[in-house]
């Protein structure tokens, strides 16, 4: 598939119109699937921030993998209204759900960057984990802008530990991602080896 960012000397091939369609839609499931665990899940680690580390990894990991050119975009949208339709708060409202796709469009304009200029995993893994803080800290903005926003009160020494916790979050998350699908990708191109 085209640019593999994590794989070095893997051949680019470019991807039809139905394969970009297919790995978009793909990506999307994994978002709604993601989604709807992040919304099930209540760890109360008093931590803000950090429901991100179940819906932005696997959707970066599939959007890696797959290579579909707005793969993140939709597979954050989906897990926003998938965690919506189970009573979760991931988007906060409607009127937040774009910003809920920036962060998704963070996500992919960085994997493109990383995946026209070819880059080897050492660069590509932590690129990606600076652009799932970036992602993050979008969503934090998006909880500013809510009206529940002024009940958090997360803080330390007297300032406000949410933007810093949601930008380490987020940092995880987008490692996390790009190292899965570094694995899945390495395991894929000694498979391929393997049988040539």
């Amino acid at each position: 598939m085209h640019g593999r960012p994590l794989i070095a000397n893997t051949p680019s091939r470019s991807l039809s119109v139905a394969e970009h369609a297919i790995a978009v839609l793909t990506a999307a499931a994994v978002g709604a699937a993601a989604g709807l665990l992040a919304g099930q899940l209540r760890l109360h680690l008093g931590l803000p921030g950090h429901k991100v580390l179940f819906w932005l990894t696997p959707v970066l990991a599939a959007r890696l993998i797959l290579s579909g050119p707005a793969g993140a975009t939709a597979g954050a949208l989906a897990a926003a209204v998938a965690t919506a339709a189970v009573g979760g708060n991931l988007a906060g409202s409607a009127v937040h759900l774009p910003l809920v796709g920036l962060a998704g469009m963070i996500l992919d304009v960085t994997a493109h960057v990383a995946e026209r200029r070819r880059l080897a995993a050492v660069w590509a893994i932590p690129l990606m984990g600076l652009a799932g803080a970036a992602a993050n800290l979008v969503c934090f903005a998006k909880r500013l802008l809510a009206p529940w926003w002024g009940e958090a009160g997360h803080t330390l020494w007297g300032v406000s530990v949410a933007p810093f916790s949601y930008a380490l979050f987020g940092l995880l998350a987008g490692l996390l991602g790009a190292t899965a699908a570094w694995l899945v990708l390495r395991r894929a191109r000694r498979g391929t080896q393997g049988t040539q």
